[in-house]
């Protein structure tokens, strides 16, 4: 009774319990394959979505490349270099210059652009214009030009203005050296410039120290020693055009003009002295240390130089002359003593 009472009341719990695991695995199998289902459709649909895009790029990129590759191109680096050809300048057809359309031509004047091998379909719009505005900058500096004033050709024609403007200096008194001052003057160093350039030859120097050899106007830097030779006739010729332009009349009938308006003093070569105080008239030089011409030095004789010594305003640069050749001044102090013949003058 007891096993039988015992496994009645067993029985019962366990046919209960069968049921709810068949329950339970069902449900599970339903969302297993819920899910799995879910999965699959949601990759296919990536998966698809994916490759329809990178079909279509592809096929995108391929088409852009096939249509860039026949359609031509323009060419990268299209430049218009301007360039202007004179060809016939007149003052009196410039009313009459027109543009020629076909050739790109001006009458009287040439404007035209030359590209590089290639030229661009679209040029830039505003580069077609630049014809009519090269047109109207020359237009516009032959005005200016034809409503200035014509000057001077040449500078000896402004220098021959000024001069006839300036008042003429009278001779220039003698002068001699009161200071020691070897450096070289304005003027000086102008008129150096000057006679080497217009008569060949060279420079001798102009300053001295104030130790060397006697009183001369070179210790105050206001004479000058042309170097000529007078074996030479080359030299002679020059020493002569350089003299004959010194004491040669002007346009006005002025006597010695040249040498005046330089501030002359007096110039000494070969046994020769040309001073203004006596006209420039030439007169036996004679050192004072030499007893005579044969017992003298070819440099004391000034055989072998030209010595030209200026008055004090014309040393400064204070004349007319310099005022009217400002080109040979020189600014600075400036002293030359190197071949320098040592003598008294």
């Amino acid at each position: 009774m007891r096993h039988g009472s015992a496994r009645h009341l067993v029985e019962p719990l366990v046919s209960v319990h069968p049921p709810a695991r068949t329950a339970s695995r069902t449900t599970s199998r339903t969302a297993s394959r819920t899910a799995s289902r879910t999965a699959s459709r949601t990759a296919s649909r990536t998966t698809s979505r994916t490759t329809s895009r990178t079909a279509s790029r592809t096929a995108s990129r391929t088409a852009s490349r096939t249509a860039s590759r026949t359609t031509p191109r323009e060419p990268r680096h299209v430049t218009r270099r301007p360039l202007v050809y004179l060809l016939v300048f007149s003052r009196a057809r410039v009313d009459s210059m027109r543009i020629s359309t076909d050739s790109r031509r001006l009458v009287g004047w040439t404007a035209c652009y030359k590209p590089r091998r290639h030229r661009a379909q679209h040029p830039h719009p505003t580069r077609g214009r630049r014809p009519l505005v090269v047109l109207a900058l020359l237009a516009g500096l032959l005005a200016a030009l034809s409503a200035t004033p014509e000057a001077p050709a040449t500078a000896d024609d402004r220098a021959a203005a000024a001069r006839s403007v300036l008042p003429i200096e009278p001779l220039a008194p003698y002068e001699p050296q009161r200071v020691c001052s070897p450096w070289s003057k304005p003027g000086t160093l102008a008129m150096l410039r000057w006679t080497v350039r217009t008569y060949g030859g060279r420079s001798g120097g102009i300053g001295r120290a104030c130790h060397v050899g006697a009183k001369s106007e070179h210790k105050e830097g206001r004479a000058f020693d042309w170097m000529l030779d007078a074996r030479r006739a080359r030299d002679r010729q020059r020493a002569s055009r350089f003299l004959t332009a010194l004491v040669k009349r002007d346009a006005t009938g002025e006597p010695a003009a040249l040498a005046r308006r330089m501030g002359v003093m007096y110039v000494i070569w070969a046994d020769r002295i040309y001073s203004a105080w006596d006209g420039f008239t030439p007169r036996p030089y004679l050192n004072s240390g030499c007893p005579t011409l044969r017992r003298c030095s070819r440099t004391l004789r000034h055989l072998d130089h030209v010595h030209v010594s200026l008055s004090l305003a014309g040393a400064r640069a204070l004349t007319s002359w310099y005022v009217a050749h400002p080109g040979y001044l020189v600014r600075g102090r400036q002293v030359s003593q190197d071949r320098v013949p040592v003598a008294d003058q």
